[in-house]
């Protein structure tokens, strides 16, 4: 990938005798323009408080979250850097001498850059320097000068130089004294006089420098002439350090922390070294072809090299976990560590393809050899603390340094593959094409009880491995093109059984293939059978509990050769390209390969486990140890932190973790960085609102796109976690404020209430208005209908009154006369009087009602008699109804019921309350009933009185609930007795 690429690369530590070569691998990564950079020239970088990489090139700053860049676009050509306590201290080509806070800081500017004139030290603030007391150091071409307070001083080092880029370190030894190391000596200043004077000492004052750096109490200087000088600053003690290798001259130094102690690091051109542990020489750390170093800058936190280049920027990321031992002797050609194995006292024994016997402890290499050369030494094994060698003749045991040839009587003509020592102190011996071969430990006396298997188990089978488990139990693992490969011994049948015959294993599919290569132990006492295709962990009575494969499971290479399990019970295996480790948890197989620091993915060679999590694998000449957890587990850095945040395609200044979004914005895209700078396929991040238990994974990209947001506050949760599933207890917690747009909002939402509660309020006054007004308007019209009916009423009432007047006149009877003329006229004076009234007094109602009664009862010469009945709560006088409501049912009693009976007739009035608020009223006639009435009714059809339904009309619109009942009386057998009319009035 252009721009990108990864390799491994070791570091030969200049390392003497015997304890040979000890390599640490870096994970080496170029970017370059296409992935961000500003420029591939990459002029220096610093790291600020949070963990943010800053890049400055000639065309200008940039952040560098170890995912994105992000550039700084007021500041451009940039010439000189430095980071000190929190400000960045530059000089580029537009502003002069400047600082910034962070990438999107304005320059405040200390000093301008002036073109106008013809002094071009105006325009140069090179080797930027800060003391202790804020005075701002730098140089130019004749010149060293400081910046404090709006004042500057200068004073005159190179008189006559016309060439720029002269490299000055700065440093400050102790405070008030600064010291310039330049081309032309050691220069100090004191802030006693505010003079630059040489140094006394006439060794260092005579001295090119070409870069210096304090470290505690120390100086490390390095010479034009290529010195590297050492000097203890309390003791003014000068010490000269060995040469670089080579002729090499350094350009720097970096401040290195290794285990919490703080070293030099240097650079030159092409190469980065550390000093070696003995002083007596460098290790090269980094060799650069074919390019140019700037700068390097030693990442204290994350142990990162950041290698400023003229192709890139470079990160060199220590690997964890993964530490390569070189052979003390290496070969030219290829010379695999076929087998390795480790002994009680955590010495590692290894055979190579040379035929040649190793031992490595703590460093320090032995080599063994076989005086027999035609001899094959195919395996190393420890047996009863002794290291004994099979090989292609028998076996072989080291004795006093020496390899000596075992004498095992009767042993085929076979290669010996591997033996074991039995907890019975047998010796068993897996042998190429012939039987397993047992001897008695130590008497290596031959047992000669032969197994029962035919000849053709043994010569038509490949055994490559065997074992024995925690019950005592024999195992031998091969290919077996007829079977399984994976066989145990039964004593009592004196013969090896295919675990494919025992009655749970009748599955085929529970097997991963028929070629098994290695088998192993786990800590609960289970085995481990590998091959090519895959593994079975089978249980100690042979059932096959799980298959892992390269069908299910994304392993890269099907080949797999040793195998063992860790601490938590996961499976490690080794494959032709790279390690794996099986998560039974997470039912998940993770790869280990050259991007995580191994010098090689080839690992079918020699395997061991060396403790609870960690490793030794064969490789070309020599081996590498792994330790797992470490590598799966690497220690969390806790950092997570806002990159960027984009509003509707706009990048906006980051000021905090709260976001505001005005109503015309919706999109918003968040990028964030755990600033691990490790690699991107094993960091993952996810996120949650904090009213949701529920977490969105995002996977390796730490981006968040929230499109479409509808207003309101939401609070977000960010978490970064590694490729194993776990999280890191850091979270990010980002608030976003969406504002609605005004239709949308608070102030809205209670205008437009109040609109519409105004509106209601407004229609329901206007309809209650209405409701009135339509109301009086009826009552109106129904008062009016009652005027009308009562001049209906009273001329033919009044030619009916006059002339029973008239007849009491001829029959001379003028009592009668005048006694019925009054009574008519207190009826014509009441109905004049309460006719205009909307309520009176029940008593007046009935007053009324017994003058109408009188008078027509005197007109109908006593027909009928009439009687008033009443309750006793009936005589409240504060009683009030409608006037002129009964009459018309009286009337209509007398009329239609009463005056059509032959005999005498009877009319009940009876007032009555109920319930406290509910006046009663009861008229009864015991006339000829409604029935016979309405025959009679159809042959005088000339009148038609409206009385009743406009009294029923006035009554229901005065109250809904009052009610007019009419009643059919009639007796036992049907006939008809009467009518009643019940009134019920709400008071």
């Amino acid at each position: 990938m252009a721009g990108l690429y990864y390799k491994i690369f070791t570091m030969l530590f200049l390392l003497c005798g015997s304890v040979g070569y000890s390599q640490t691998a870096y994970h080496e990564e170029v970017i370059q323009f296409n992935q961000g950079l500003p420029s591939d020239i990459v002029l220096k970088t610093q790291v600020d408080a949070k963990g943010f990489v800053y890049v400055v090139t000639p065309r200008g700053i940039a952040r560098y979250d170890g995912y994105r860049f992000k550039n700084n676009a007021a500041v451009r050509a940039v010439h000189s850097f430095l980071r000190h306590q929190d400000l960045f201290y530059l000089h580029d080509g537009v502003h002069g001498l400047f600082t910034i806070k962070n990438v999107d800081d304005k320059p405040a500017i200390i000093s301008k850059n002036n073109y106008q004139d013809s002094n071009p030290n105006n325009d140069h603030y090179d080797n930027i320097f800060v003391d202790s007391n804020g005075r701002v150091w730098c140089s130019d071409f004749n010149y060293i000068k400081y910046f404090i307070g709006g004042k500057s001083k200068s004073f005159l080092y190179n008189p006559g130089n016309k060439t720029s880029g002269n490299s000055i370190a700065f440093c400050e030894p102790v405070e008030g004294e600064v010291w310039a190391f330049t081309a032309n000596g050691l220069l100090v200043w004191k802030e006693g006089s505010n003079q630059v004077e040489a140094h006394p000492n006439p060794d260092l004052n005579s001295t090119a420098y070409t870069a210096a750096i304090k470290i505690n109490s120390l100086l490390f200087l390095a010479a034009a002439d290529g010195r590297i000088i050492k000097y203890n600053i309390p003791e003014g003690q000068l010490t000269n350090l060995p040469y670089l290798p080579k002729g090499d001259n350094a350009l720097g130094f970096a401040l290195h922390q290794v285990k919490g102690k703080s070293e030099p690091l240097l650079y030159s051109r092409n190469r980065i070294y550390r000093m070696n542990q003995n002083g007596s020489g460098y290790d090269v750390l980094y060799n650069l072809e074919k390019n140019q170093i700037n700068h390097v800058l030693a990442d204290a936190v994350t142990g990162i090299l950041w290698v400023s280049t003229n192709r890139g920027l470079v990160k060199l990321s220590p690997v964890q976990g993964i530490r390569e031992k070189k052979l003390r002797e290496l070969s030219d050609k290829v010379n695999h560590i076929v087998a390795i194995v480790q002994d009680s006292r955590n010495v590692l024994w290894m055979i190579d393809r040379n035929n040649t016997l190793w031992s490595h402890k703590t460093g320090a290499w032995k080599k063994y050899t076989v005086a027999d050369r035609t001899v094959q030494l195919k395996n190393v094994n420890i047996i009863d603390k002794k290291v004994v060698l099979s090989a292609s003749n028998g076996l072989y045991i080291l004795e006093n340094d020496f390899i000596n040839k075992m004498p095992l009587p009767d042993f085929p003509d076979a290669q010996a593959k591997k033996c074991i020592l039995t907890r019975n102190s047998e010796l068993w011996i897996l042998c190429v094409g012939a039987p397993v071969q047992r001897y008695g430990w130590p008497g290596l006396y031959k047992i000669n009880d032969s197994f029962l298997n035919e000849n053709a188990y043994w010569q038509e089978n490949q055994w490559n491995d065997i074992i024995e488990n925690a019950d005592g139990k024999i195992w031998i693992a091969g290919w077996t093109p007829k079977n399984y490969g994976m066989n145990y011994y039964n004593p009592k049948r004196n013969r090896f059984i295919d675990i494919a015959e025992l009655p749970f294993n009748r599955e085929r599919k529970k097997f991963f293939g028929d070629y098994n290569t290695k088998a192993g132990l786990t800590r609960d006492g289970q085995l481990l059978f590998s091959g090519y295709g895959g593994f079975n962990r089978v249980e100690a009575n042979g059932n096959i509990n799980k298959k892992v494969d390269i069908i299910d499971y994304p392993i890269a290479n099907g080949h797999i050769e040793g195998i063992a399990d860790d601490s938590e019970g996961n499976v490690v295996f080794a494959t032709a390209d790279g390690l794996h480790v099986y998560n039974f948890s997470t039912d998940r197989v993770t790869r280990i390969s050259g991007s995580d620091g191994l010098p090689t993915d080839d690992l079918v060679y020699g395997f061991a486990k060396t403790g609870p999590d960690s490793y030794a694998l064969g490789i070309d000449n020599g081996f590498v140890e792994v330790d797992i957890k470490k590598i799966l587990h690497p220690a969390f850095l806790n950092r997570l932190e806002l990159t960027s945040v984009n509003v509707d395609g706009v990048q906006r200044i980051i000021n905090g973790n709260h976001i505001e979004l005005t109503k015309d914005e919706n999109d918003l895209v968040l990028h964030f960085s755990n600033l691990s700078f490790s690699d991107k396929q094993k960091a993952f991040y996810r996120y949650r609102f904090t009213d949701d238990k529920h977490w969105n994974n995002l996977g390796n990209n730490p981006e968040l796109v929230l499109n479409h947001i509808t207003p309101g506050n939401y609070n977000l949760i960010i978490q970064a976690g590694n490729h194993m599933g776990d999280w890191q207890p850091n979270e990010l917690n980002i608030t976003v404020t969406a504002h609605p747009p005004f239709y949308r909002s608070d102030w809205f939402y209670v205008l437009a209430t109040l609109i519409v509660v105004s509106l209601i309020l407004l229609g329901n006054n206007y309809l209650l208005r209405r409701q009135r007004k339509e109301t009086r308007y009826k009552q109106k019209i129904k008062e009016a209908e009652m005027q009308t009916l009562r001049t209906q009423m009273n001329p033919h009432f009044m030619f009916n009154t006059l002339n029973s007047i008239n007849s009491f006149i001829i029959e001379n009877q003028p009592e009668a006369a005048s006694e019925y003329l009054t009574t008519f006229s207190r009826l014509m004076r009441s109905i004049l009087e309460y006719s205009k009234e909307e309520f009176i007094s029940l008593e007046n109602e009935l007053r009324t009602l017994k003058f109408y009664l009188e008078l027509e009862a005197v007109r109908l010469e006593h027909s009928f008699d009439y009687t008033f009945t009443y309750d006793d709560n009936t005589q409240d006088a504060g009683i009030n109804i409608p006037p002129l409501i009964l009459q018309p049912f009286v009337e209509n009693a007398i009329w239609h019921g009463l005056r059509h009976k032959p005999d005498q007739g009877n009319l009940y009035i009876n007032v009555s309350m109920k319930d406290h608020n509910k006046l009663v009223i009861r008229i009864e006639d015991d006339g000829i009933g409604r029935e016979a009435a309405a025959k009679l009714k159809m042959n005088h059809t000339h009148h038609k009185s409206y009385g009743i339904e406009i009294t029923k009309e006035r009554l229901r619109m005065l109250n809904p609930e009052n009610v007019i009942e009419i009643v059919d009386l009639k007796d036992e057998s049907g006939n008809a007795t009467g009518t009643a009319v019940i009134i019920t009035i709400i008071l």
